[in-house]
């Protein structure tokens, strides 16, 4: 009796633990989906967006919302949406290297142990790619690229 007791105690505290853990996971999400779902909105209201697909985060000096996707005339674009006061900046894709080009970049030149995360914004006025990764070493790199030329802008090491 005392160790079915025991037993059922643990199962439910392995149930509480779950929910809690799930809904700690949903509410850490929820700015991110959010900001997410307002700068996919103003995109398709302000720049005429159709299709979306991409999202990205910028955090530097400023903070940016890029949304990737297709306009009206089915081209590809960036809609960078600026934080703070809202300006918006449309880019044709194929005014500048990719995503998957800016990577490929930082593979061959930085040869990472692992790429964290790119984003696409503004630096110095300029639209760019940040990639973050992480060098065999365990530091914490970024590496900042043009979008319109593939050139690094900045790189910062050994973080």
């Amino acid at each position: 009796m005392q160790r079915s007791w025991k037993r059922w105690a643990w199962i439910g505290f392995a149930i509480v633990a779950v929910v809690f853990v799930f809904f700690s996971y949903q509410t850490a999400q929820s700015p991110a989906k959010s900001a997410q779902e307002q700068a996919v909105a103003i995109a398709k209201k302000k720049a005429g967006l159709k299709t979306k697909t991409g999202f990205y985060w910028y955090n530097r000096d400023q903070t940016y919302f890029t949304v990737a996707g297709t306009n009206q005339k089915n081209t590809p674009v960036y809609v960078l949406i600026h934080k703070k006061n809202g300006a918006i900046n449309v880019y044709k894709q194929s005014a500048g290297i990719s995503r998957n080009d800016a990577l490929t970049k930082v593979w061959n030149h930085q040869n990472p142990k692992k790429v964290l995360n790119i984003n696409f914004g503004l630096y110095k006025n300029r639209p760019v790619w940040q990639v973050a990764y992480v060098k065999k070493n365990g530091s914490l790199n970024y590496d900042t690229i043009d979008f319109k030329t593939g050139e690094t802008t900045q790189l910062i090491q050994n973080l």
